[in-house]
């Protein structure tokens, strides 16, 4: 008798792991106690952190480096296997927390004395403090401000690693989390707008530090306009992944044109709510009047209708139209967006101070090679650098992430960059693998999107040394570097599932001794060309 009818003369069922629907196994890990403290952590995190101006204030910033200390504990609870960390990435963490610490141990005179740089600082702090600092001396020139920095790493390793524990769903509604937290700040952005324009004092605006400035509860509008950057193409991610899609078994084999047709008219899906979503904030981008806001959000427009081209609704079922189709309507609104950007772009930028701030800032970087400063010292150290124009006003940041990086740590700034692009390439590289894209791959490549315009906006602004934004970042690149979204079992697995179960039901039925007892030549399938 052939093995293979053997399932069908028995009584016994087939194995239930091929009718089952879990997909635990192919959903990364499953959510459990500490994951749901993890989530309940980071979701205080998302909510609470732009409310307090950003975290800059010496107490928000204590409380979020006491939640970032608190996810880290819960994630370091877990199975080391939940997080999933390549080698990479344990250095890149590694380096964010220990970098601070070898700034601040005490090093012998002889190696600080040829150390580049460092003379006009030991003789301004001779000068102001005479011996008083002699003993102890560090590769840092304000030790007490490398150590606030190296706190502030607490934040972005604790959101990164509790974001890596989470199960998909759980990160899927942190992100749905996230898009109420940017709304809220849209939201008192227009009361801020509407302030600066008519003078009325709104009471909600009120609340923020600036009321007359469409800046949410940041300090700066250019912080507003890099979180609503990073949730922007997440809200563009997730409408492309839902528009036009209908449940699987609902879908008829139709032509290319029907289906398109088909995508235009989809109406009474989430597609919807998320387009409007995706318009809200880039209203709130345009009203925080960044230059820097608004070009990138053209080109976050540009760059995620270019990945979705070919996978509008997650799978590629549209064609050569769909792709073009996409890609002109993509084009179309980041060119609509280009007068906005020209009415912003006249006079203030060539009153801007950037410029002067980062000649001088990438001068004196260079006679700190190879070490720098120190992390955390650049409001001190730029002092001695700061030029006579400048002098009435105090600079706390280089308006430029990348310089002050370089001021303050030398060399390591552009090795660790190099090393963080190269895993985010091959990050890309395996996230646009695939014929058909799942919920939580699309909000992978929005995150990786947001990464990309925000660090884009920091060579115009230090939206990283903001500790709210840097959780944003942390939280986006937990996304992002997570192992790629598969599909559920029964996306692929419906024509086989429907014959197991026919299978299933002609061995639960009951079998007579002529059925058993019959010649195999009876048993064999008839073949319809036979005589």
């Amino acid at each position: 008798m052939p093995r293979h009818f053997h399932g069908l003369l028995t009584r016994t069922p087939l194995r239930a792991p091929i009718l089952t629907s879990d997909t635990r196994s192919l959903h990364g890990p499953t959510a459990g106690l500490g994951t749901n403290l993890i989530q309940a952590v980071l979701a205080i995190l998302i909510l609470v952190a732009p409310l307090l101006s950003g975290g800059i204030e010496p107490l928000p910033r204590l409380l979020l480096e006491w939640l970032g200390l608190i996810l880290i504990g819960l994630a370091l609870w877990q199975p080391p296997q939940r997080a999933g960390l390549s080698t990479v990435e344990g250095v890149l963490l590694g380096a964010l927390f220990l970098l601070p610490v070898l700034y601040l141990v005490p090093w012998p005179d002889w190696l600080l004395v040829h150390l580049s740089g460092r003379e006009r600082y030991r003789n301004a702090i001779a000068l102001v403090a005479g011996q008083g600092l002699e003993a102890g001396r560090t590769l840092s020139i304000h030790p007490f401000a490398t150590e606030t920095a190296w706190l502030t790493t607490l934040i972005p390793i604790g959101i990164y690693l509790g974001t890596r524990t989470l199960a998909e769903g759980q990160a899927r509604r942190l992100v749905y989390l996230l898009f109420a937290a940017a709304l809220l700040q849209v939201l008192i952005g227009l009361f801020q707008f509407a302030g600066e324009s008519t003078g009325v004092d709104y009471g909600i605006a009120g609340l923020a530090p600036l009321s007359h400035i469409a800046s949410g509860t940041f300090r700066n509008r250019d912080h507003l306009a890099g979180m609503l950057e990073m949730v922007f193409p997440l809200a563009l991610a997730l409408f492309l992944f839902h528009l036009g899609r209908t449940p699987r078994h609902d879908r008829p084999s139709r032509s290319r044109r029907q289906r398109l047709i088909g995508m235009l008219r989809a109406g009474g899906r989430p597609s919807q709510a998320l387009v409007l979503l995706a318009m809200l904030l880039l209203v709130g981008i345009v009203l925080t009047r960044s230059r820097s806001g608004i070009v990138l959000a053209m080109l976050g427009i540009v760059l995620t209708a270019s990945l979705f081209a070919r996978y509008v609704g997650s799978r590629e079922t549209f064609g050569m139209v769909g792709r073009l189709l996409t890609l002109a309507v993509g084009f179309a609104a980041a060119l609509g967006l280009a007068p906005v950007l020209d009415r912003f772009s006249t006079s203030a930028l060539v009153a801007d101070a950037r410029w002067s701030i980062a000649t001088t800032t990438f001068d004196g970087a260079g006679r700190l090679l190879p070490l720098g400063s120190g992390p955390g010292t650049y409001p001190d150290a730029y002092l001695i650098n700061q030029p006579i124009e400048l002098g009435q006003w105090f600079i706390p940041h280089a308006h430029n992430d990348y310089l002050e990086a370089l001021y303050e740590t030398g060399l390591w700034a552009p090795a660790l960059l190099v090393l963080f692009l190269g895993l985010g390439a091959r990050q890309w590289s395996r996230l646009m693998d695939g014929v058909e894209w799942s919920e939580f791959r699309c909000i992978q490549i929005g995150a990786g999107v947001g990464l990309t315009l925000l660090l884009g906006h920091s060579l115009t602004d230090y939206n990283l040394h903001t500790p709210a934004n840097l959780g944003y970042f942390a939280f986006l690149a937990g996304l992002f570097f997570a192992p790629p979204g598969r599909l559920p079992v029964t996306h692929g697995k419906q024509r086989r599932e429907r014959r197991t179960r026919t299978m299933q039901a002609m061995a639960s039925a009951p079998t007579t001794p002529r059925a058993l007892d019959a010649p195999v030549a009876d048993r064999r399938p008839r073949n319809p060309f036979d005589a």
